[in-house]
């Protein structure tokens, strides 16, 4: 909460408090405070438009540069149209005037439920487009090599992939070629007929699953018997 009238807050908090039993609220009151605290985790901004040494037309640009993602909602004592309008063009969710002040709850159950459909349909849309960016990459290029590094680069889009690569499996010699090899820990490697039965790829390759292998994970594999650590554990 970005305020500077203590009795304000104190009155938001009684009023957020039953929409949102035990929620916790900061209140800060300078754009210092603001860039301090902005990536700090929190799940909504509620900001009052007119401050001492700011504005909220300021905190909008500040939560648009150093976090976007974040709702913000304004709340003041008076807001004219024109400025409501400059405020939602410069990316409020939602603004409330402090006569509303108990619609307050519901304003922000709304915002985030929005946020969260925006954010899931920004989520689909960057899945697409790394798997277009895969698509291009395996079809327009006859390097193998280069094709997927390519989708190592794409894939890193959505995830961390500092341990990346690509195992293909010899059926006549039953073993794998790495024709993409790309480890945190360990140099570039590029080899070929390759026996990892008792590694974490030939542990996939049996059971036919896939596999979130942190470390935790393959530590677990390895109490049971399942596969033995081949290099640095991820």
């Amino acid at each position: 909460l970005i305020e500077d009238n203590q009795a304000d807050a104190i009155l938001l908090k009684e009023i957020l408090n039953e929409s949102f039993p035990g929620f916790s609220l900061k209140t800060i009151s300078t754009e210092k405070e603001l860039l301090e605290e902005i990536h700090k985790g929190y799940n909504l901004v509620i900001s009052d438009f007119f401050l001492p040494t700011f504005n909220g037309m300021k905190a909008l640009e500040i939560r648009n540069q150093e976090n976007e993602a974040l709702p913000l909602i304004i709340c003041t004592s008076s807001m004219d149209e024109n400025t409501a309008v400059e405020c939602m063009k410069a990316g409020a969710d939602d603004y409330v005037l402090k006569a509303d002040i108990k619609k307050m709850g519901r304003v922000i159950t709304h915002v985030l439920e929005n946020k969260q459909i925006e954010n899931e349909k920004k989520k689909i849309e960057e899945v697409q487009s790394v798997i277009f960016e895969i698509a291009e990459a395996t079809l327009l290029s006859n390097d193998l090599k280069k094709s997927l590094g390519q989708v190592h680069t794409s894939i890193g889009k959505l995830m961390n992939v500092s341990n990346f690569y690509v195992a293909l499996y010899r059926k006549e010699t039953d073993s794998f070629d790495f024709p993409y090899f790309k480890d945190a820990h360990d140099e570039p490697k590029y080899f070929t007929n390759v026996d990892r039965a008792r590694g974490v790829t030939g542990y996939v390759w049996r059971t036919g699953e896939p596999l979130f292998a942190n470390e935790a994970v393959q530590q677990e594999l390895v109490k049971k018997g399942e596969i033995d650590i081949i290099g640095h554990s991820a």
